[in-house]
């Protein structure tokens, strides 16, 4: 199987160790699909 070489591969691959785990939070000031509003039957949200 061919592989890519280059300068820098083993930083890049292990970058992900470095970046900070932080869980995602719903904000529903800022959704586009707030929980009170009904949706349709195709699962589409209707807005008034």
């Amino acid at each position: 199987m061919p592989t890519l070489k280059f300068k820098g591969k083993q930083h890049i691959y292990a970058h992900h160790l470095t970046v900070l785990y932080r869980p995602l939070e719903p904000d529903e000031t800022g959704s586009c699909n707030p929980t009170n509003t009904p949706a349709t039957k195709d699962g589409n949200t209707t807005t008034t």
